[in-house]
């Protein structure tokens, strides 16, 4: 197989990868949303009749973040010969988010079970915040993880360069998005808009690089100038 041939098949997987990557995360995210909203009270209320729910999202998030790993670890060994720093990164980042999202779900498994046999309500209170910040966590990651991401795919001309700076500018949003919830940053009308702006970049960025690389496959890697 030639390495142009060789490169598009591995593209391929990439974007399968990916693909299956933002399919498991978003729709565990989707299974989880408004779960843990209000006080502990409230968490027991809402969890209690909804365990198959909450293991559903366990497992697609798990799922999601093992497609992750994978997608990652392709491109850096495809790209290794041109920027092997920048894969280096990325793959920093995907560990990090990975061990990360199995530390969350792990708290949530432990609420699953340990919660159906009737602990405490501060106890499912405490466990639901850890899962919280875990997924807080992992979201810093996956916003650091877009930025080699971008920079790989803009420096290496295996997706078109405009896919690469969606992908950087998405970073940044989810990185503003964060930052706003630990009121550091833009505040207003000025949050809003470049919330927005960014948002549609990642949205670009995410689909753009998925869909061209199972279409097209990867190009064989090689150094853009400036």
């Amino acid at each position: 197989m030639s390495n142009g041939a060789s490169a598009r098949a591995i593209g391929r997987w990439i974007g399968l990868a990916y693909l299956l990557a933002l399919v498991f995360s978003t729709t565990g995210d989707n299974l989880m949303s408004g779960m843990f909203d209000g006080g502990p009270e409230s968490v027991v209320l809402r969890v209690g009749p909804q365990f198959a729910r909450l293991a559903a999202s366990a497992i697609a998030a798990i799922i999601g973040s093992i497609a992750w790993l994978a997608a990652s670890l392709m491109l850096a060994r495809l790209t290794r010969g041109m920027r092997p720093i920048a894969g280096w990164v990325l793959l920093a980042c995907v560990l990090g988010g990975v061990l990360i999202d199995f530390y969350a779900q792990t708290q949530l498994l432990s609420l699953i079970v340990k919660g159906a046999s009737g602990r405490p309500i501060d106890w499912l209170g405490s466990n639901a915040r850890y899962y919280q910040q875990a997924s807080m966590a992992w979201q810093i990651f996956y916003g650091l993880w877009m930025f080699p991401f971008g920079w790989l795919i803009a420096r290496t001309h295996i997706a078109p360069r405009t896919i690469g700076i969606c992908l950087i500018a998405g970073g940044c949003g989810c990185l503003l998005l964060i930052a706003a919830i630990f009121g550091i940053g833009l505040v207003g009308q000025g949050f809003h808009v470049s919330r927005l702006a960014f948002g549609i970049a990642a949205i670009v960025g995410e689909l753009g690089s998925c869909g061209w690389l199972l279409v097209f496959g990867a190009r064989e890697p090689r150094a853009v100038s400036t």
